[in-house]
C-alpha cells in the first residue's frame, strides 16, 4: 500500500527581515496522493436518513415505542411506552415509572424483567416516597439485576444512592425474563430471584417502612411484564393510543404498538376500527413531507389482517386538504407487499402520508417505504456531490461500534432487511447501508471504502462482499476509531485478534483487496 505523505505545492522561502516571499514554483518537494480529496459520511445527526436517503418517512418499521400515559403509573426521568401489555423503558440513561394507586407497608410485590441493553440494571424500587426527575431522586429500597456484571443489586435511596449489596447469581442472560420477587415487612425485604430465596435484609440504621412500589431501570433499556401485589394481577393499560412514537392516530379506533408477529424488527402497528381509522406519518422530526404537483411518490408497505382493503392519502399537515388517494385492495392474513404511485393535484412543503382502513377490520402495517423516482438517493444532493468532484469518501463513525451494526443485515431487499439498535439512533434502519453507500460512491465517481465492526462474522463480510462485486472496491477498514491506548492491554489484544480473524478470511477471498486500520 502506499504511503501517505505530507505535501506542499510549492516551496517556499521566508526573510524575516525584508517580510517577502520568494516561491520556486519548479521545485517539487512531494507528491500529494490523488485520494487525498474526500470526505466522511456518517448517520449522525440524520445525514443519511432525512438527509441523503430517498425516504419520505421516518420510524418506517414502526421500532420506536409508543409514548403513552399507563393508568396507575407515574413516569419520572423518561418516557415509557406500552408494548403488547408490557412496560418499556428505552433509554441510555434511566427512568423510574412508580404505581402512586396505592402504598403498602408489607406483603409481596413480583415482576418478570428483561433487560435489553447490556448496560442496564433493572428492577423493583420499593417503599418509594418523595419521588421526582432525577436518578437518585426518590427514598427507597433498590433490587435489581445488572446485565454486564450478572449480580442482583441491592441498594439504598435517600435522594442519593447507598449500596447495600452485590450478590453474584445465575440469571437469565440479556434478552431473556427473569421473575424478581420482594416479601416485605417494613424494612424487611427477602428477595427471591426466579423462585429462589437469594438475600435476606432488614435496614436498621434509618428504615423506610412504606410507601410506594416502582419499577427502574438504570444505564440501559428494559421492559416488565405481569406485575402482582400480593399475587394481585397489576395490568399495564394505556390511557392515549398506542402507537409507535413517529406515528399519530387517526379515529376512534383500537392501536396496539404490537410485538407479537412483526413482519421485520421487534414490532408492526395494529390498526382497529371503522372505516378511515389509521395513522399519519409526518417525516423526520414532524417537519412535514415535501410534496411537489404532478410529482409521482411511490409507496411500498407490507400488510396483513381481517380487513381486505386500505386507503393511503396524501394530505395537508392539519388534514384539510387532500392530494392524492388510492385504495389498496387483496389483504390477507399473512404478510404481503403492497406497492402503489401516489400523484399529487397540489404542491405542499409540508404533507402527511396516511394510512387508513378501507373498511371495518383489522390491519396490522410494517416497512413503508415512500419515495420519488431517483430512489434511494435524494437527486439533488447527488448532483451536488457530483460537482464536488471528491476523489475518496469514507462510510464510518461510532455508529459502526454499536453492537447490533452487522453486515448480514445489510443484504438482500431493502424493505426486509433487520433493524438494530444504534449508536447515533436507537432505532437504526438498513434501508440505506453499506451496499447503497458503495453505489452512492461510485455514482458520483469517487473512490468508496466503509468500516466493518470488528465482532462481525467473517461468513457475513464475504456474503457482503460478494453482493457489491460490481463496484470493485479496493479498501476496506476493519473497526473504526478503536483505542488501542487504552490502560487495558487486553482491549489493544482483542482488537489485534478480531483484525486478523476479519484480515485472514477476507485477504483470502480478496487478494487485492487493500485493509484500513482505523485505531
Amino acid at each position: 500500500m502506499k504511503k501517505l505523505l505530507l505535501f506542499s505545492a510549492f516551496a517556499v522561502a521566508v526573510s524575516a527581515a525584508a517580510q517577502t516571499l520568494t516561491v520556486d514554483a519548479d521545485k517539487v518537494l512531494c507528491n500529494v496522493e490523488p485520494l487525498i480529496y474526500g470526505a466522511g459520511a456518517e448517520d449522525v445527526n440524520h445525514e443519511i436518513y432525512g438527509g441523503l436517503y430517498d425516504q419520505k418517512i421516518f420510524g418506517e418499521g414502526f421500532e420506536e415505542p409508543a409514548k403513552v400515559s399507563i393508568k396507575g403509573f407515574k413516569p419520572y426521568d423518561s418516557d415509557w411506552s406500552l408494548v403488547s401489555g408490557m412496560a418499556q423503558l428505552v433509554t441510555a440513561q434511566h427512568g423510574k415509572l412508580i404505581y402512586t394507586s396505592r402504598q403498602i407497608s408489607s406483603g409481596t410485590v413480583e415482576v418478570e424483567v428483561r433487560m435489553d441493553n447490556i448496560n442496564a440494571i433493572a428492577g423493583f424500587i420499593l417503599n418509594v416516597t418523595n419521588a421526582a426527575n432525577g436518578a437518585d431522586a426518590f427514598n427507597g429500597y433498590e433490587v435489581a439485576l445488572n446485565a454486564q456484571k450478572g449480580v442482583l443489586v441491592l441498594g439504598k435511596h435517600q435522594q442519593n444512592w447507598q449500596p447495600v449489596a452485590e450478590t453474584a447469581t445465575a440469571f437469565n442472560p440479556l434478552g431473556e425474563w427473569n421473575k424478581i420477587r420482594v416479601a416485605i415487612s417494613g424494612a424487611k425485604l427477602d428477595i427471591y430471584l426466579n423462585g429462589k430465596l437469594i438475600r435476606k435484609y432488614e435496614d436498621t440504621s434509618s428504615p423506610l417502612k412504606s410507601g410506594y412500589i416502582g419499577l427502574r431501570s438504570y444505564g440501559g433499556s428494559a421492559t416488565f411484564r405481569n406485575l402482582k401485589i400480593n399475587d394481585e394481577d397489576i395490568a399495564f393499560e394505556s390511557d392515549s393510543p398506542n402507537v409507535s412514537a413517529m406515528w399519530t392516530a387517526l379515529g376512534d379506533g383500537s392501536f396496539e404498538h404490537d410485538s407479537s408477529s412483526p413482519f421485520t424488527g421487534k414490532y408492526a402497528q395494529k390498526i382497529s376500527g371503522k372505516e378511515g381509522t389509521g395513522i399519519f406519518n409526518m417525516g423526520l422530526n414532524r417537519w412535514g413531507i415535501g410534496i411537489r404537483k404532478d410529482e409521482p411518490l411511490y409507496l411500498s408497505v407490507y400488510l396483513k389482517g381481517t380487513a381486505q382493503k386500505v386507503q393511503v392519502v396524501l394530505q395537508s399537515a392539519d388534514g384539510s386538504r387532500e392530494y392524492a388517494r388510492t385504495v389498496i385492495n387483496g389483504i390477507g392474513g399473512l404478510w404481503k407487499r403492497f406497492d402503489v404511485p401516489l400523484t399529487a393535484n397540489d404542491t405542499d412543503p409540508s404533507g402527511r402520508f396516511c394510512l387508513l382502513l378501507g373498511e371495518e377490520g383489522t390491519v396490522w402495517a410494517d416497512q413503508v417505504l415512500l419515495h420519488t423516482d431517483s430512489y434511494p438517493f435524494r437527486s439533488d444532493l447527488t448532483q451536488a456531490f457530483r460537482e464536488e468532484n471528491l476523489t475518496f469518501l469514507r462510510y464510518g463513525g461510532t455508529m459502526v461500534n454499536a453492537r447490533e451494526y452487522m453486515t448480514k443485515d445489510m443484504i438482500g431487499s431493502r424493505l426486509e432487511r433487520q433493524p438494530y439498535y444504534g449508536h447515533w439512533y436507537l432505532y437504526s434502519t438498513n434501508g440505506f447501508a453499506i451496499p447503497e453507500f458503495v453505489e452512492f460512491a461510485r455514482l458520483i465517481g469517487t473512490e468508496p471504502t466503509f468500516a466493518i465492526n470488528i465482532e462481525d462474522n467473517p461468513a457475513d463480510v464475504l456474503a457482503l462482499l460478494h453482493e457489491i462485486e460490481p463496484y470493485n472496491l479496493k479498501f476496506i477498514e476493519i473497526g473504526n476509531e478503536e483505542n488501542l491506548n487504552s490502560s487495558a492491554r487486553r482491549d489493544y489484544e482483542h482488537y489485534v485478534e478480531r483484525y486478523l480473524i476479519l484480515y485472514d478470511a477476507i485477504h483470502k477471498a480478496y487478494p487485492d483487496l487493500q485493509f484500513i486500520n482505523a485505531a
